[in-house]
């Protein structure tokens, strides 16, 4: 997503994407 090189970025931003649709129904 962000950079992809290790797959840790990847990582890092599925747990962000969850909280975020949560507030929004919130």
């Amino acid at each position: 997503h962000d950079g992809g090189d290790n797959g840790q970025p990847a990582t890092f931003k599925a747990p962000v994407i969850p909280p975020r649709p949560v507030v929004r129904v919130f």
